[in-house]
């Protein structure tokens, strides 16, 4: 444990540095609300800046690409249906408002929208990723010469294959020449999608996980605790005509119901159904912020962020997508790896674990009481539909170091290591930097495994 706690430390040292330099967590959510729930967030793009540039003299030979699917319909028309539900019963005891009624019949007008899409990639889903590729390709250009070899590998999950093509069509776009291959196939799920599909997933394990979600976990306990001290009047009043009423007929409280209104009005910006307006009406700033609070410390905890040695077990069993980052990178230095550009196409539940593995300032750590989560755990406002990391190798035609650095939805992201300039490190630094947090994690539950 003694190794891990280490990077912890270090890791909040660089987090206070770094904090100087950006948004407060409160801050970005009230500049952009979309984040309150931010897996159901659209990719947001709008706002990217020039990455810094490289040293003098550096040039990129090599990319290494790992994405979420892009904007997605929901799983289920059901997501939908129980508050469509819930909401008619209301109407029916006059207990609706006009605005409760519009925000119910903009659900049925998504559950209409659903049809038989549960799931699937939507057209906003496509366009984020041609987007990406395309500001990659002018990002990189001089990568993507005549017959250029692009490799691309993607969850076999539908809609993340239809990500990565669209990604590789966005590509086609910019350069009709290039060669790329399309891998989705059942020999590359146990890299993409490790602690699902992985060897060390076994029923032992499954068991310790399944304990560390469970509603009597201390995480979830506490999560439960805050939440019955949180109320929302002002959204609550907009929506029900006698709050109290409404709380003690269907045993919800404002907190919760509002909550999940909320959550349903706002995945309708990834299939372009138009809420925005109607939820600036409904909820306030503070409601906003309660909602992110709850689902940061939610998605912090569900998705093995924390020191807990069982998240830390859970974040070890990325080191197949780890390595495979590494192994790729080390070919490409070493001129053996006959692709420019590696993409990989997979889900939340790995671009969140997948960052905290390889030490992003932020994106891990040891915070337990819920409202500290959703100040200082980066990540919620990183794990946007299409969020990815992309990391980029340099060279000098002078020789000298390979420097590498790291974009996060196209923008600068930091480790804490040594820059030789800003956001530019040694890859020599980084590959050990990796590997030695793998190990810390290793280290970290070892003893799970053993039992």
């Amino acid at each position: 444990m003694k190794r891990i706690s280490l990077f912890v430390s270090a890791l909040f040292a660089f987090a206070a540095l770094s904090a100087q330099t950006r948004p407060t967590a409160r801050e970005a959510v009230d500049a952009e609300p979309r984040l309150a729930v931010p897996s159901y967030t659209v990719y947001l793009d709008d706002d990217l800046q020039p990455p810094a540039k490289p040293p003098k003299g550096y040039e990129p030979f090599y990319v290494s690409h790992f994405s979420r699917h892009g904007s997605r319909y929901q799983l289920s028309r059901s997501f939908y249906r129980k508050y469509i539900d819930l909401l008619e019963r209301a109407d029916s005891a006059g207990l609706l408002t006009d605005l409760g009624r519009e925000a119910r019949d903009a659900m049925q007008r998504l559950c209409a929208e659903q049809k038989s899409h549960s799931g699937e990639l939507s057209a906003l889903g496509a366009e984020q990723h041609r987007g990406i590729a395309r500001r990659m390709y002018a990002r990189f250009k001089p990568l993507f010469g005549r017959n250029a070899a692009v490799f691309a590998q993607s969850s076999n999950i539908m809609r993340c294959a239809f990500s990565m093509f669209y990604f590789c069509d966005g590509l086609k776009e910019c350069e009709p020449t290039l060669r790329i291959r399309l891998d989705a196939g059942d020999g590359v799920q146990n890299v993409l999608r490790p602690q699902e599909r992985g060897p060390l997933y076994t029923r032992h394990v499954d068991s310790l996980w399944h304990r560390h979600l469970s509603g009597t976990s201390e995480w979830n306990v506490r999560l439960r605790e805050w939440s019955e001290r949180q109320a929302c009047p002002q959204a609550m009043s907009r929506l029900i005509v006698d709050p109290a009423t409404f709380e003690r007929e269907f045993g919800v409280s404002s907190f919760r119901f509002t909550k999940e209104v909320h959550a349903r009005l706002a995945f309708a910006q990834n299939v372009d159904v138009e809420t925005e307006e109607l939820i600036g009406r409904i909820f306030s700033a503070d409601e906003l912020w309660l909602y992110h609070t709850y689902c940061s410390y939610q998605w912090f905890n569900s998705n093995a962020c924390t020191d807990d040695p069982v998240c830390a077990m859970m974040i070890s069993f990325m080191r197949p997508l780890v390595a495979d980052f590494i192994e790729r990178a080390d070919a490409a230095v070493s001129g053996s790896r006959t692709g420019v550009v590696d993409l990989r196409f997979a889900h939340d539940t790995q671009f969140v674990p997948l960052l905290a593995a390889m030490g992003f300032e932020g994106c891990w750590g040891g915070w337990t009481d819920v409202e500290t989560v959703a100040r200082q755990w980066r990540t919620s406002r990183l794990v946007t539909m299409a969020a990815n990391v992309q990391m980029i190798l340099y060279r000098s035609k002078r020789g000298g170091d390979v420097l590498v650095r790291f974009l996060i939805d196209e923008r600068d992201a930091a480790l804490p290591l040594p820059a030789v300039s800003e956001f530019f490190y040694r890859w020599s630094d980084v590959r050990a930097y990796f590997t030695d947090r793998l190990a810390a994690l290793d280290d970290a539950c070892r003893h799970l495994l053993a039992e």
